[in-house]
């Protein structure tokens, strides 16, 4: 919100000092001809004024989930009674699904092809699933941990010689506080 708010002054006082000094046709033009341009590379064509469009996208969905999160997490999910842990998976799905639909609707604006994404990404993933076997199965892990909730934030579990209440859940890795006092990120796989 102060980034939006900082944005929105440094934008009103440059707009003010443009406009008493006369420049505003000027501006207009060059702004106009600057989204006009477009960028060839090979075969693909991309019009500066869809970069814009799509920064504009970017910029709003990112505003629009930190803002709903803040907002269901201080606000909506306290109000509501759930047992420990859903809250915070229905902010943090909720968040991922914004952030998902936001990427989908910038590419659109970019005008790239969904099925050309789709194959891409398909011939990326057996590469980075190769390479990063582990990650994956701890995201798929806190996947698991926060649906399911086999446990929980606040649950005390022992792992080798150590033991220690969960602090937090996350998608990758969790927070456990030892009963010295130490914070230990465990990986989701593990768990």
């Amino acid at each position: 919100l102060r980034l939006i708010l900082a944005a929105f002054a440094i934008g009103s006082v440059g707009m003010v000092a443009i406009g008493s000094l006369g420049l505003v046709p000027s501006m207009l033009s060059a702004v106009s001809a600057l989204l006009g341009t477009t960028l060839d590379v090979g075969t693909v064509s991309i019009a500066f004024k869809s970069v814009v469009m799509a920064l504009a996208v970017i910029f709003a969905t990112v505003a629009l989930a930190g803002v709903v999160g803040f907002i269901l997490d201080r606000e909506i999910v306290p109000r509501l009674n759930l047992q420990p842990g859903s809250g915070y998976a229905i902010v943090t799905f909720t968040r991922w699904l914004m952030l998902i639909v936001g990427a989908a609707l910038a590419m659109a604006a970019l005008g790239i092809d969904p099925g050309k994404i789709t194959l891409i990404a398909g011939a990326l993933s057996v590469g980075i699933g190769f390479g990063l076997q582990n990650v994956i199965n701890n995201f798929v892990s806190g996947l698991i941990l926060i649906v399911e909730r086999p446990i929980g934030v606040g649950d005390v579990i022992e792992w080798g010689s150590k033991s220690g209440a969960i602090t937090r859940i996350g998608i990758r890795s969790s927070t456990v506080r030892t009963n010295q006092g130490a914070e230990i990120l465990v990986p989701n796989g593990g768990l």
